[in-house]
Formats: C-alpha cells, sequence, structure tokens
C-alpha cells in the first residue's frame, strides 16, 4: 500500500513523493488530488522505492492518504504490481512501520469494498460475467 505513496525521487515526472513535495512550493502538479498522484505510479517507481523513503512517508502519512491509497489500490487493482515489482527491503520496512491503528483502517477499507461486492453478486450471470470477461480481453 504505502509503495503507491513512495515513488523514488528519480522519477520526478511520475513520483507522487515529487508531486506532494512540489504542492508544498506550489509548481509541478500542486494542483493534483492524491488520486492522480497514485494513478501515475508506475511498476518502474514502485521497483525503485528504498526502505528509507517508506520510513519518510510512513513518518507523514495521515490516515486519509492511507484510507485513499488503500481504496485506490483495490479498486485498480494495483496491487499485483506492488507484489511484482516492490523491493523485498521496503516489504519488509513496510511490514514494520503496519501500526494497530493502521491495520484497523486497512481492515475497514477492505471490508468496505467486500460489502461492496457481495451487494453485487445476487445481479451477477453467466452473460454478465461473459460480457464483462469479453470486454476485457479485447482491452489486454
Amino acid at each position: 500500500m504505502r509503495f503507491f505513496s513512495t515513488a523514488d525521487a528519480k522519477a520526478p515526472s511520475s513520483s507522487p513523493e515529487t508531486a506532494s513535495r512540489s504542492s508544498k512550493n506550489g509548481s509541478d502538479g500542486a494542483s493534483l488530488p492524491l488520486e492522480r498522484r497514485l494513478i501515475r505510479v508506475s511498476k518502474a517507481d514502485i521497483s525503485r522505492v528504498t526502505a528509507d523513503d517508506i520510513k519518510r512517508v510512513s513518518a507523514n502519512l495521515t490516515d486519509d492518504e492511507l484510507t485513499t491509497s488503500l481504496r485506490l489500490l483495490v479498486e485498480t487493482n494495483r496491487f499485483a504490481d506492488v507484489l511484482a515489482s516492490a523491493s523485498s527491503e521496503a516489504w519488509a520496512e513496510a511490514v514494520a512501520e503496519v501500526t494497530e491503528a493502521r491495520m484497523g483502517l486497512s481492515s475497514n477499507v477492505m471490508r468496505d469494498r467486500m460489502n461492496l461486492l457481495y451487494n453485487i453478486l445476487p445481479y451477477v450471470s453467466d452473460e454478465f460475467l461473459s460480457t464483462m470477461g469479453s470486454s476485457y480481453s479485447r482491452d489486454h
């Protein structure tokens, strides 16, 4: 999750960390909301995240930013990018930075998203799944 919030400064145009710093200075994408900055993070950005990046961002990460990042991670299905691209050192630091309160926020976001899925299941038919599957395969 926090990997989304911590692209290394080596990727200045697409880095949420850089965008966050720039917003404090009033330049270079300052008006972009957090969601837009997070969407710009690439797999390459994620692979450059270091344990020090995790520490730095975690120290200043607000509950709202964490919730937004988690929600976006789930809604855009980017978790696979994080799994595939993040270094083991970054993962280890991210785990070390998880507090009980942050774990609770994470659980709330995941529970809310699962409730949404559960609520639509009665309306999902084989035809719906076929249609969704065919549109997905055309896009990829």
